[in-house]
């Protein structure tokens, strides 16, 4: 798929072609929009969408010339030579920018080169590259374009699985140095256990960028405590406890169970929260059992032990040797009974054991005892909305039949210094009212000699400035800019001051474009409400 075909058959009139294009990509964003919504999309759905990515495809031929030709062959390049792009969407866009920066940049010309002044929808450069998919595979044996028919589709969702694991794995490394587990990547829903190495707000980013619609995150519930506040359109799907290693306590158990006459004398002077670990954990486990054999062991040991080392050193001393653990034993069994003095439910773990096991009881109190399944949502599942175009209000405007005396306020003088422009403009706004939803600005420039309407609309990156210049005479200029962010107020007074000259109308359309530095310019000329010019430039 590296370049377009040579012929196609082409079902619209050459003259109807850019008023259609417009139309059909409308149509492609409500189909999309419609998938969208209902997160559904049924084969007639995609029939009709493949037929109206061919409708645009002839478009598209209809109007190409060699540099259009030229960027949909570098956009067919990138996309064989990365077949995942065949399942680009524009949720993707943020992946595809820092990933394939050529890919993104060749499309956004293409697409501005084909819409022009109609640039009003971001969604329209993925119907764009539909045609080039389509038009890319003409002339290819019916299994290949059957290959890529099925992959045009009006919404595509997130990255492509395959792909996404081993990017997703790498970016996560990369900046956690952590082993992030991933799951379920077919949905547009990214799931990630973090439960080991906790939540990081790159998640959300990573998740946005790849296209997904919400993000599904488990951790424990300390890690939500430390972030709650952080998170506040996070809900809680599910929340659970920890669940055990069942063979691990099935062993344990047995043994314990099987050694009981030696096991339970040292269990039941392990630490009071490893004893009651042990009683909840071990269905065999008894640890009031337990902790009365050490204390009563631990007792006679230390006389038994005493007095035999006593006798065998023939020397009374020896009897204190065994006092540290008798007086250990002693108090532990006093502290050991309960209330009424006749059960040992309160254990005590020896003072001798204690410091031995410290670490295992931090270590275990640390140990997650419970998580929470956090769904957060990245982006609402919406296309969207295809945004105000003045252009038309413009042209009404432009071809106004407009009285001498008001036309004569456009000429300035010092009769006319304080109200200069705005006799024009008071008629203006009494014979064409602006549309709903489009917010225009007005200037009045005096050395110029101009009054000025203008609108700016950011698009997905770029910036789209529209601007209707009134000169005295019936003299009017339609002013289209498409290109990176600009100040509206600077680009309407550099296009106000080239316009006032004398120079053709060419050579200020080549100056604009060094001003705005403008991927697409578009000049329309009115005299006295009929067009004399109409040129383009940037493309």
């Amino acid at each position: 798929m590296t370049q377009p075909p040579s012929h196609m058959t082409i079902e619209l009139e050459e003259k109807d072609v850019k008023g259609d294009l417009a139309k059909v990509v409308r149509s492609m964003s409500q189909l999309r929009a419609e998938t969208i919504r209902d997160r559904k999309l049924t084969d007639a759905q995609k029939d009709e969408y493949l037929h109206m990515t061919y409708r645009l495809a002839s478009g598209i031929q209809a109007i190409s010339d060699e540099q259009m030709v030229k960027r949909m062959q570098l956009v067919a390049e990138r996309v064989t030579k990365n077949p995942s792009l065949l399942q680009y969407d524009p949720m993707q866009d943020g992946f595809w920018r820092k990933n394939d920066p050529a890919f993104s940049e060749n499309l956004d010309d293409l697409l501005i080169s084909i819409v022009r002044d109609d640039f009003t929808d971001v969604d329209a450069k993925h119907h764009v590259l539909q045609a080039v998919k389509y038009l890319g595979v003409e002339d290819s044996p019916f299994e290949k374009r059957e290959e890529v028919y099925d992959t045009i589709l009006p919404f595509q969702g997130s990255v492509q699985s395959e792909l996404n694991e081993g990017i997703l794995k790498r970016i996560l490394g990369k900046l956690f140095g952590a082993q992030y587990k991933l799951e379920d990547l077919e949905s547009l829903v990214l799931s990630v256990d973090a439960v080991k190495d906790g939540f990081s707000p790159e998640l959300i980013d990573i998740a946005k960028e790849m296209g997904y619609s919400n993000l599904r995150v488990k951790i424990t519930d300390k890690e939500w405590k430390r972030i709650e506040s952080q998170l506040e359109y996070a809900r809680i799907a599910s929340s659970d406890q920890m669940q055990n290693n069942q063979e691990g306590i099935n062993f344990y158990n047995k043994l314990v169970k099987y050694t009981k006459p030696i096991s339970y004398l040292f269990l039941g002077a392990l630490p009071r929260s490893l004893q009651d670990k042990l009683d909840n954990t071990l269905p065999d486990f008894s640890k009031r059992v337990a902790f009365s054999a050490s204390c009563w062991t631990e007792i006679a040991g230390s006389v038994i032990g005493a007095a035999s080392l006593a006798v065998l050193n023939n020397h009374p001393i020896y009897l204190l040797t065994g006092l540290p653990t008798l007086c250990d034993g002693i108090y532990r069994g006093f502290k050991g009974l309960d209330s009424e003095g006749d059960n040992y439910e309160e254990s005590r773990g020896s003072v001798f054991l204690k410091p031995v096991f410290y670490p295992v009881e931090r270590h275990l109190d640390k140990k997650p005892k419970g998580f929470k399944v956090l769904t957060i949502p990245i982006r609402k599942m919406k296309t969207s909305k295809p945004l105000p175009n003045p252009l038309a209000h413009y042209d009404r405007v432009a071809r106004l039949e407009v009285p001498q005396d008001v036309e004569q306020n456009l000429v300035w003088s010092q009769e006319n210094h304080h109200s200069y422009g705005k006799h024009f403009m008071e008629f203006v706004n009494s014979a064409e009212s602006i549309p709903e939803g489009i917010l225009i600005s007005r200037h009045i420039d005096k050395e110029s000699q101009s009054v000025a309407y203008s609108h700016e609309t950011a698009v997905d990156g770029f910036a789209k400035n529209c601007a209707l210049y009134c000169f005295n005479g019936g003299r009017r200029y339609l002013v289209t800019a498409i290109g990176k962010e600009s100040k509206r107020k600077v680009f309407v007074e550099n296009i106000r001051r080239i316009l006032a000259s004398d120079k053709d109308l060419e050579k200020k359309l080549g100056e604009m474009g060094k001003q705005t530095n403008a991927k697409y310019l578009h000049i329309i000329e009115y005299q006295n409400g009929e067009i004399t010019r109409d040129l383009e430039g940037g493309i």
